[in-house]
C-alpha cells in the first residue's frame, strides 16, 4: 500500500570517506532509516524517502568499486544534491527501463507439434537429432564440430556456467540435473516467459539422456540468477551475483541495451573486475538489425556474439517452409535471397559469430509449445553456444584465464568473409564463425602438447578420424571430397555431379584438418586420383595411368589416372581448409564401346608426406587403406546431365572385379541413401540393373540367387521393387572384371542411388 515509483542510483563513497558499520532499518512505509560512522551523511540520507542503500559490488578487487554503493529513493526526491556532498565522489542514475530479451523464439504454433528422434549411431549423443521437415542432426552443432570438440571434453561439472536471465526452469525433462545452483533477484520462476529456460538449454541441457536436445555443454552445470522484471540493472546485478560463485568461469548475458541509453562507466568497471579475476562474460550484439552498439556486449571486456546460419548449404532452399531456407551456413543474412536487408546486429565491436538461426531449444511454455522445444532466431540462440564453448575449453585447460579463453575463441574462429554475401559486413562480425574443436583442441594442446602431426579427412559424418574407421559403414560417401561445376569462391558444399567440357573443367574440392597439436608446414602434399568404377580398384593399379584396350578399335581407353598434386596449406591444430583441384573429366564417348551408358567414377584423396605417413601400410584392397588411415579418402560419382522436368532414364556403369588369384563370391546390393524422405525410390522411380555377359554368367554360376528383383523378358535385365534388392551369389573367377549397369527411369526429380558391392 506503501509503494511509489523509485529511482536507482550508484554512489561512488570518497575516498576518504569511513562510513564504518552500516545498520538499516525498515519502517512501515517501506522507507530505511540509516546508522553509520559518518552522523551527518546518514542525517542527510534519512532526510529522503531512501528505499535501499547496498555496497554494489562486494567481493569487489578494486577499492574503487568496493566503495560504489547502490541507493534507491522515490523518484520524486531531487538528486542534484547528493553531488554536493563531501562524502560522495560520483553518482550514475540506473535506467528503469526494461529490457527488450532477445526472444530466442518463433512464437507462432508451427513448431508446438515439434518432435525428435533418437540417433542411434556411433559417435552422436542419442539426442542430437532433430525431427521437423528433415531427420537433421543438429546443425548449429555439426557447424560448430561439436562432436569432435566432445572427443577432448564432454565438459566437467566443476565448470560452472553461470547465466543472468529470467529464472531457469530446472524441472523441465532436459535440465534436470543441470542446477549447481540459483539465485532469485525477483519473480519467480513460472512468472516469466521462459527466455532463462531456453537459453540454459542451449548451453547446457542435459545431452544424451534419449529426451529433447543435445547442448554444446554436454555435462557442463549451470549457476542462474533470475529476474522476472527485465530490468537491465537487475540483470547486471545478476551477473556479478554469478561472478561471486567460485565454479562459474563463463556467464551468459543474452540480453541487450542500447548504449546511448545503458552506458555506465561503472557496470565498465565492474565486467573489467570480473575479467580481472578470470572470469569470461559473454554477451549477444542484439537484435536491432543494424550496427547499433549494445551493452553489455561492446564493452572490451567481454565476447561480444552475432549471428549466423547453419541449416543448409548455401542456395538451397526448403521446398515446404521459407523458415528453414533462410539458415544458410555461414551467412549472417537471414533470408539474403529475397530479403538483402534481413540481418541482426552487426558492428565494429563484435568478436564472434555463432550459429543462431534456427537453433532448438527447450520451453516451459507448454500452452504454446505442449513439446515442450521451440526454434530460436535471434543472437540470444547464438550466445549460450558460445558460453558453452566456452566452459569446454576450461573444462580442457583449467588453468587459462577468461581473457586467454576469450582470445582463443577469437583466434580459432573460421573465416567467413569470402562468402560473398558476408562481404557487405567486413570486420563487422568478428574474426569469423565459432569452431568447437579448434578453440578445446588449442586449449588441451596448451595444456597437454602431445607431438606428431596428424592431417585427416572424414569417410563418413559418424567419422570423427578415428583409425582404423570402426564406425563408417560405406567407405565410398565421403563429405571431404564434393565437385563443383564452376569456380567457387563462396566454397559451396553441394555436390555436383560433373559435367564433361571439351573445354572447361571441374573443380574438386578435398577438406583436411589438422588432428594434432602441431601446427603443419604448408609443405604437405595431397594427391587426388579418378577411376571408373570398380568393385575392387586395387591400389595403385587402378588409380596411376591404368588403361584397358577399346572392345571395337583396339586402342587403350584411359580407366584411372592422377588428377594432381597440390600442398595442403598451413594448419593450426584443429583448423581445416579447403584444396581445389582443377579437373578434366574424361570424355564419356571414349567408353562407348565398353558400356553405352555413362560410367560412374571414384575420386580418391590421399595426403601422402612423411610428416604424417600412413599409420597402417597400405595394401592392394582400397578399402582397408581407406579404412584404416584417416589421411586417404573415397568417394563415387557419376558424370551425367540430369535436366529438370524433362521424363527420361539416366544410369550408370559399375565394374565388378576379382582381381585375386582365387574365385571369390560377391554381392551386389541396391539400397536408398539413408537421408532419403518421402516415398521410397523404386517408386518414384523405375529402378533396373542389367548385367553383361560375365556377371550374369558368374550369377547363374552361383545359382541365380536375388531378393527383390522382378523379372523381364530380357534375362539379364531386371528391375527392382523394393527398397533394397540384392543380386547375390556372383561367383567370379580368378582375375575376372564384368561390369552392370544401373539405370532410372524417372517421371520427375529423383535422388541419387548408389550400388554396394559386398565380398
Amino acid at each position: 500500500m506503501f509503494s511509489q515509483e523509485r529511482q536507482s542510483y550508484y554512489l561512488r563513497i570518497a575516498e576518504n570517506t569511513n562510513l564504518g558499520n552500516i545498520q538499516k532499518t525498515v519502517n512501515t512505509d517501506e522507507t530505511l532509516t540509516l546508522s553509520t560512522a559518518n552522523v551527518a551523511f546518514s542525517s542527510f540520507l534519512n532526510s529522503k524517502n531512501l528505499y535501499e542503500f547496498k555496497q554494489a559490488f562486494p567481493g569487489a578487487s578494486t577499492s574503487s568499486l568496493q566503495r560504489v554503493y547502490k541507493i534507491t529513493m522515490a523518484s520524486t526526491e531531487s538528486h542534484s544534491d547528493l553531488l554536493q556532498r563531501p562524502e560522495i565522489q560520483d553518482l550514475e542514475i540506473l535506467s528503469n527501463e526494461q529490457v527488450l530479451f532477445e526472444n530466442p523464439l518463433n512464437t507462432t504454433n508451427e513448431n508446438a507439434t515439434m518432435s525428435f528422434t533418437t540417433s542411434q549411431s556411433a559417435n552422436y549423443p542419442n539426442d542430437y537429432n532433430e525431427l521437423v521437415f528433415e531427420n537433421l542432426p543438429n546443425t548449429a552443432l555439426e557447424l560448430m564440430k561439436a562432436r569432435f570438440a566432445w572427443k577432448i571434453t564432454k565438459g566437467s561439472p566443476g565448470v560452472f556456467v553461470g547465466i543472468s536471465d529470467t529464472p531457469v526452469d530446472y524441472s523441465h525433462e532436459d535440465l534436470a540435473g543441470k542446477e549447481a545452483g540459483s539465485i532469485l533477484i525477483s519473480g519467480t520462476v513460472n512468472s516469466v516467459n521462459g527466455h532463462g529456460t531456453t537459453v540454459a538449454s542451449i548451453m547446457a541441457a542435459s545431452t544424451n539422456n534419449g529426451k529433447g536436445i543435445a547442448s554444446i555443454g554436454y555435462n557442463t552445470k549451470i549457476f542462474s540468477v533470475g529476474s522476472s522484471g527485465f530490468s537491465y540493472s537487475e540483470l547486471t546485478e545478476g551477473v556479478w551475483l554469478a561472478s561471486q560463485i567460485p565454479e562459474v568461469r563463463v556467464i551468459n548475458c543474452s540480453f541487450a541495451g542500447n548504449y546511448s541509453t545503458y552506458y555506465s562507466a561503472i557496470h565498465e568497471e565492474m565486467y573489467e573486475d570480473i575479467a580481472r579475476r578470470g572470469v569470461l562474460v559473454v554477451a549477444g550484439a542484439g537484435n536491432n538489425q543494424d550496427n547499433t552498439i549494445n551493452l553489455p556486449a561492446s564493452y572490451d571486456s567481454t565476447l561480444s556474439v552475432t549471428i549466423v546460419g547453419s541449416r543448409y548449404n548455401l542456395d538451397v532452399y526448403h521446398q515446404n517452409n521459407d523458415l528453414w531456407s533462410r539458415a544458410w551456413k555461414d551467412v549472417h543474412q537471414n533470408r539474403p535471397n529475397t530479403q538483402p536487408n534481413s540481418f541482426l546486429t552487426h558492428n565494429e565491436k563484435v568478436d564472434v559469430a555463432s550459429p543462431g538461426n534456427t537453433v532448438v531449444t527447450a520451453k516451459n511454455n507448454y500452452n504454446l509449445f505442449p513439446s515442450g522445444y521451440a526454434y530460436g532466431n535471434t543472437s540470444s540462440a547464438a550466445t549460450p553456444l558460445v558460453s558453452g564453448l566456452a566452459a569446454l575449453v576450461f573444462a580442457a585447460n583449467p588453468s587459462l584465464t577468461g581473457d586467454e579463453v576469450k582470445d582463443i575463441i577469437k583466434n580459432t574462429a573460421d573465416d567467413i568473409y569470402h562468402i560473398s554475401h558476408n562481404e557487405r559486413f567486413i570486420d563487422s562480425l568478428g574474426t569469423g564463425r565459432v569452431n568447437a574443436f579448434r578453440a578445446v583442441k588449442t586449449a588441451k594442446c596448451m595444456d597437454d602438447f602431445t607431438p606428431g602431426l596428424d592431417l585427416a579427412m572424414q569417410n563418413t559424418a559418424p567419422d570423427l578420424f578415428d583409425e582404423p574407421d570402426i564406425v563408417s559403414e560405406y567407405f565410398w560417401e565421403s563429405n571431404d571430397i564434393w565437385v563443383r561445376n564452376q569456380e567457387d569462391v563462396d566454397l559451396i558444399e553441394t555436390h555436383q555431379n560433373p559435367e564433361y567440357k571439351e573445354n572447361g573443367v571441374n573443380y574438386v574440392h578435398v577438406r583436411v584438418t589438422n588432428n594434432s597439436c602441431e601446427t603443419s608446414s604448408g609443405t604437405d602434399p595431397i594427391k587426388l586420383y579418378w577411376a571408373k568404377a570398380n568393385g575392387a580398384l586395387p591400389w595403385p593399379s587402378h588409380w596411376e595411368d591404368f588403361s584397358i584396350p577399346d572392345p571395337v578399335t583396339g586402342q587403350s581407353v584411359l580407366m584411372g589416372d592422377e588428377i594432381g598434386v597440390l600442398d595442403v596449406p598451413i594448419l593450426e591444430p584443429g583448423q581445416s581448409k579447403v584444396v581445389v583441384f582443377p579437373w578434366q573429366v574424361p570424355n564419356p564417348d571414349d567408353y562407348i564401346n565398353i558400356n553405352d551408358n555413362e560410367w560412374h567414377f571414384c575420386l580418391l584423396a590421399r595426403i601422402d608426406t612423411p610428416n604424417d605417413p600412413m599409420t597402417f601400410a597400405e595394401g592392394i584392397p582400397i578399402k582397408p587403406n581407406v579404412k584404416n588411415n584417416n589421411n586417404i579418402i573415397w568417394k563415387n560419382i557419376s558424370v551425367i546431365d540430369i535436366i529438370p522436368g524433362i521424363v527420361g532414364a539416366v544410369g550408370g556403369v559399375v565394374a565388378i572385379g576379382n582381381t585375386t588369384d582365387t574365385q571369390k563370391a560377391y554381392t551386389l546390393e541396391l539400397h536408398p541413401e539413408k537421408k532419403e524422405q518421402g516415398k521410397a525410390l523404386f517408386q518414384e522411380a523405375e529402378i533396373s540393373l542389367e548385367m553383361d555377359t560375365v556377371i550374369y554368367d558368374a550369377w547363374l554360376a552361383g545359382n541365380e540367387e536375388s531378393t527383390n528383383f522382378i523379372d523381364t523378358k530380357n534375362p539379364t535385365l531386371k528391375i527392382v521393387n523394393d527398397s533394397i534388392a540384392l543380386i547375390e551369389n556372383i561367383i567370379l573367377s580368378a582375375n575376372t572384371i564384368g561390369q552392370h549397369s544401373i539405370v532410372l527411369v524417372c517421371d520427375g526429380e529423383i535422388q541419387n542411388a548408389k550400388t554396394l558391392v559386398k565380398q
